[in-house]
């Protein structure tokens, strides 16, 4: 069986771990551990770091910024009722 869970470290709790030994029973775990930051990859090479930064020029310009009614989003099943309610629900 094989399981990816993103977590912060604030909710490995007792309960995360107990939860993992019943799943994963006798079976030996490899544990792998990755910060969410990708800015790293995304200023890895001249290309990626330079449309990163007219990216983030272009935001702050508040120009060639794109936008979409919500409606339009979940008509075109882009954005997902169920994904959006996980994003705008607070994390505990």
């Amino acid at each position: 069986m094989t399981g990816v869970f993103t977590v912060r470290p604030s909710e490995i709790t007792d309960d995360f771990v107990n939860m993992l030994k019943t799943f994963f029973k006798d079976s030996e775990l490899v544990i792998s551990t990755k910060d969410g930051d990708e800015t790293d990859y995304l200023l890895s090479s001249k290309a990626n770091k330079a449309a990163l930064l007219q990216s983030i020029e272009d935001i702050n310009r508040h120009s060639d910024l794109v936008s979409f009614k919500e409606a339009v989003l979940l008509r075109a099943n882009i954005l997902r009722k169920s994904r959006m309610t996980a994003m705008s629900s607070p994390r505990r």
